[in-house]
């Protein structure tokens, strides 16, 4: 019994860390001026934490990229759930956010014109799923409507895009790929990268295959809260990611991730 109360307090324990971390991290932002930036801290390749280390990831180093070294602006990095993080930035906790432009974000935040990574939406399903023919000759979106499809709470462009669908809603991609590697949904949809990443990390190499055509192409833009301090910074910030993207620097970090 009281090696399930230590477990228990050990779970809740790291459930809450990047929540508390995150929480001395801004307040040091706000004392410090520093621009404050929050991310999904379970979305890897693209940001993650790690026992309790420093948000990392493709986002976090193209954003240290253009904001800190190309234009100077000081600028610190949280990782927290995606649900707090969003909540942080609505509340004028922290500056901003990269993700996915919504309807709803746009009441709190500004877009920059031009994404900070632009990747491909596609379908992965199971290797041995009854069906594997018919899902290789899905084209768009709507032809999903007769299936199964699981994503994540918190996934904008998901909860934009998938609404009219068949769709199981997790707490995490990570039971999201489980779900579709057990059959008991058919199919999800997220961006290459990060389904690869969760194939790999997962051991499911024979499980989970990724197929058919690209469904999408999903822009990750940098949203600044509309009473930022910062948020006249977007037009540089615009052109410093052109600037990026051209010279190749953008393409270096995200290969620096998916090939090692």
């Amino acid at each position: 019994m009281a090696e399930e109360v230590d477990n228990m307090k050990r779970r809740t324990f790291l459930q809450w860390t990047p929540t508390l971390l995150g929480a001395r991290l801004l307040a040091k932002n706000q004392a410090e001026s520093a621009l404050s930036i929050v991310y999904f801290h379970d979305y890897p390749p693209f940001s993650w934490t790690d026992n309790g280390d420093p948000v990392k990831g493709i986002f976090v180093d193209i954003l240290e990229e253009a904001l800190h070294r190309r234009l100077g602006i000081k600028t610190n990095h949280v990782g927290l759930p995606w649900g707090r993080a969003q909540q942080l930035v609505r509340l004028g906790k922290a500056d901003a956010m990269c993700t996915v432009f919504t309807p709803d974000r746009e009441v709190y935040c500004k877009a920059s014109k031009n994404p900070v990574i632009r990747v491909p939406m596609r379908i992965y399903t199971s290797h041995n799923h009854p069906n594997t023919e018919s899902l290789r000759q899905i084209k768009s979106l709507s032809d999903l409507d007769s299936y199964r499809v699981a994503s994540y709470i918190g996934n904008g462009w998901a909860e934009r895009h998938l609404g009219k669908l068949n769709v199981t809603w997790t707490r995490t991609l990570e039971q999201t790929m489980k779900m579709v590697a057990l059959q008991r949904v058919d199919v999800s949809v997220d961006p290459e990268p990060v389904a690869q990443f969760f194939i790999n990390k997962l051991g499911y190499r024979d499980r989970l295959k990724l197929i058919g055509s690209d469904l999408d192409q999903v822009d990750f833009k940098l949203l600044m809260r509309r009473d930022s301090p910062y948020i006249d910074q977007l037009a540089q910030f615009d052109e410093t990611i052109e600037a990026l993207r051209l010279d190749g620097t953008v393409k270096k970090i995200q290969d620096s991730y998916l090939t090692s």
